[in-house]
């Protein structure tokens, strides 16, 4: 711990503040994604804004939600229905824990992957006060216990190392199973590896061979950049590195000897097809993003550079080569009340790149009306050149209605698409409720898919576009002309006032948002690209009524989400904004959250 002793004379600390190194140091330098939390003077004036979440973490309801979506991977309907006893004790577990100390004074996160070893392990450092680690330590180690009296299979082992105490639950069918915590003076980790766990220890004493992903040149490079591009201050930062991951592929391929494959020529074909495939996807050098608190907002800028050959490469054609985006006014009607606008993606090429990388299906009905289906949406998708802009019109959930905006290559070529489009859905969907029906409103046929008396999407025209929405009425207010006249005056769209289009390099992203509305726009977003799974469709266009989220609510506090993407050079840059409602007093004494 000398270097840190050092340097913590020189800016005339304590020695108690002297023994204890940046969380940093102790991610290891291999991890394929980094997440750092600070406390800072700025976050303590705006703390008190996040009770909420706070509140909602230490709910038994909020992790009762989280635990079940997350067995919902791996679990059919009755099994979840016979585990359902099991994670409401774990969400009762998980509520005990005081998340609002752990989560308080710094906080540093690390996801690592070993391919060799088909293992990915994540590990979570808290440093917390002193006098309050012993406490906060007991309520997790409870948590760990709870967790292995609920499966017969699970033990727990306690062990002292490295001066920290460490707890191991494990299956005693499978050791692979993993879940992991530790203390030691200030510091206490969550992870789902041991020997992780204990690395970290060793890097935050320095005693370990390696270091910390905060040496790394990778590291540098992208806070250096982001304070290059006006970031403030960093009060949380995060770094993602993708070649990493790429890197372990490309070993693995090299080793590869598939049984079947007896002759050097034929595995060579096959470590070929592997290596093309991980050029396809791998396009970016690392991602970054820093950001700070005011007292009114969450800001932050991210950066992502693209990696040297990746305009060579297949899924950088099918984004990377899309023209910037131009006079937003005529893209977003005077009555929105919210919009993503986006330079997009070339369809064909991505349904194209895609079709390379999926493994063939096994002969059937199903598989055939999956690839009926995907044969429909390519035959459209190769009839759009890209940009897409979605918006909502004002409303209270879920009548908040949306449509996009995709721009046409082929105006007349999308007519008689269209409805072979609607029928094709309308095929893959249960039930005999669904029908499609043409209307004609004076400015060309519309196309609406319907579940009894409601509409569940709507396809039509506009001069060059296609227009997508989740009603004839939000459909309709795109195809106006005379609305999209009107929106070029600024002072008849107060949106686009609202809107920060500053900036450098060329747009290809734009984003304002209030709270309800971000919802509606990533549920359009979700079933556009979504288009060609049936099964993904009928969640879209027959949604189950939402659950109650103690989380989303408790993040009302929110009013706008806005951010800007921008293309300079090899890399594209962009700003996000969290815009806090005023507190109490602010705005005549009105309570806004």
């Amino acid at each position: 711990m000398k270097k840190w002793c050092i340097l913590a004379i020189i800016l005339g600390r304590g020695p108690l503040e002297a023994a204890a190194p940046p969380l940093g140091w102790g991610i290891p330098a291999d991890c394929l994604v980094y997440f750092h939390f600070q406390e800072t003077p700025r976050w303590r004036q705006l703390r008190p804004r996040w009770q909420g979440i706070f509140k909602a973490l230490e709910d038994g309801s909020f992790w009762d939600g989280l635990v079940e979506s997350a067995m919902e991977v791996g679990l059919n309907p009755k099994e979840r229905e016979a585990r359902k006893k099991e994670i409401e004790s774990w969400g009762e577990l998980l509520a005990a824990v005081e998340w609002s100390r752990l989560l308080e004074r710094e906080v540093a996160l690390g996801v690592r992957s070993e391919i060799s070893r088909d293992l990915t392990e994540v590990l979570a450092l808290f440093r917390v006060a002193p006098e309050e680690r012993a406490r906060l330590s007991s309520q997790l180690q409870a948590a760990l216990e709870g967790l292995a009296a609920v499966r017969p299979e699970f033990e727990i082992v306690k062990s002292e190392r490295d001066g920290g105490t460490f707890y191991l639950l494990s299956s005693a069918k499978e050791r692979v199973v993993q879940l992991c915590l530790g203390s030691r003076d200030d510091v206490i980790a969550i992870g789902t590896s041991a020997r992780l766990m204990r690395w970290s220890m060793q890097l935050l004493d320095e005693k370990a061979s390696g270091r910390g992903i905060v040496f790394e040149p990778d590291y540098d490079q992208a806070m250096g950049a982001l304070l290059d591009s006006g970031a403030a201050e960093r009060d949380f930062e995060l770094l993602v590195r993708p070649p990493i991951y790429f890197n372990q592929l490309r070993e693995v391929a090299k080793v590869l000897r598939p049984e079947e494959l007896k002759d050097e020529e034929a595995e060579a074909a096959v470590r070929e097809q592997v290596e093309r495939r991980i050029k396809a996807l791998d396009l970016i050098e690392w991602a970054g993003l820093a950001g700070s608190f005011d007292g009114q907002s969450i800001q932050a800028r991210f950066q992502i550079l693209l990696a040297r050959e990746a305009e060579a490469r297949g899924f950088y054609k099918a984004f990377g080569l899309q023209p910037p985006l131009e006079d937003l006014s005529r893209l977003v009607p005077k009555e929105a009340g919210s919009f993503f606008l986006w330079s997009g993606l070339d369809w064909a090429q991505l349904f194209k790149a895609l079709s390379g990388l999926l493994p063939e299906e096994e002969p059937g009905a199903k598989a055939k009306r999956r690839s009926q289906l995907q044969k429909k949406v390519l035959e459209l998708a190769q009839l759009l050149e890209g940009r897409m802009a979605l918006f909502t019109l004002p409303g209270t959930p879920p009548a908040i209605e949306s449509a996009a905006l995709l721009k046409l290559r082929d105006q007349e070529g999308a007519a008689s698409k269209l409805e072979e489009a609607v029928g094709a859905i309308r095929a893959v969907l249960p039930g005999n409720r669904w029908r499609s029906e043409m209307e004609d409103s004076g400015r060309g046929p519309a196309w609406t898919l319907r579940e009894g008396d409601r509409a569940a999407l709507v396809l039509a025209r506009r001069a060059g576009e296609l227009v997508a929405g989740t009603s004839a009425a939000a459909v309709e207010k795109a195809r106006r002309p005379d609305d999209q006249e009107a929106a070029k005056d600024p002072a008849k769209n107060p949106l686009l006032e609202r809107f920060p289009a500053t900036g450098e390099g060329v747009l290809h992203g734009a984003l304002l948002a209030d709270f309800n509305e971000a919802v509606a726009l990533g549920r359009l977003f979700h079933g556009l690209l979504s288009s060609g799974n049936p099964e993904s469709l009928k969640e879209w266009l027959a949604p189950e009524p939402p659950k109650p989220s103690p989380l989303r609510e408790a993040c009302r506090f929110i009013e706008r989400v806005s951010g800007t993407l921008r293309r300079q050079g090899g890399a594209y840059r962009g700003q996000l904004e969290l815009r806090l409602h005023a507190e109490k007093g602010e705005r005549g004494g009105k309570k806004d959250f």
